[in-house]
């Protein structure tokens, strides 16, 4: 922890490692919190390995044992107290596997979500999809739903761009124009 000449808190960085061993998996990571007192800002970072080890479903796709699946997240908050949330991004990616990766960036009312799959050159594609909860566009709408989109190259169907469902219960935008 850092202090101002007047005694009062500028900045605390505490850092914190951990290791959690499941039957299937084994995790290891740390988490970083920082707390900018003067700024009023508090930032909140997670990098991780997890070690898989058996055959497992998980992240929306099929691992076998051996495989590592890195993560990293950073989170940004306009207070040090962490109450009020600003900015978070998130990502997956598997360690010798470039052709497959997970991003989420959230913000208060929306998420997006973009996974990117390359099996091949003439075989890839990118799924992303929004959520927004109670999200106000300017003017005063307010949006809530979810949306998906994959666009990519198939070997049967060439390029494409189509909506996809996120949500097997139903995917709709419902506007509330009040």
């Amino acid at each position: 922890m850092s202090f101002k000449k007047d005694g009062s808190p500028l900045k605390l960085v505490k850092q914190e490692k951990y290791k959690q061993n499941r039957g299937y998996m084994t995790t290891e990571g740390s988490q970083t919190l920082v707390r900018n007192y003067s700024k009023n800002e508090g930032l909140y970072i997670q990098r991780s390995k997890t070690d898989v080890k058996t055959d497992l479903s998980w992240l929306g796709r099929f691992f076998k044992p051996g495989d590592t699946v890195n993560y990293t997240s950073k989170s940004r908050y306009n207070s040090a107290s962490f109450d009020k949330f600003v900015d978070g991004t998130s990502q997956w990616t598997q360690a010798g596997n470039p052709n497959w990766k997970w991003t989420l960036h959230e913000r208060p009312g929306i998420t997006k979500s973009v996974t990117e799959n390359k099996y091949a050159p003439d075989w890839q594609n990118t799924q992303t999809y929004f959520e927004l909860n109670n999200f106000k566009f300017p003017g005063g709408a307010v949006h809530n739903g979810r949306i998906g989109f994959d666009k990519g190259i198939s070997p049967l169907d060439g390029e494409y761009l189509r909506r996809t469902r996120v949500n097997p219960f139903g995917d709709y935008i419902k506007i509330d124009y009040n």
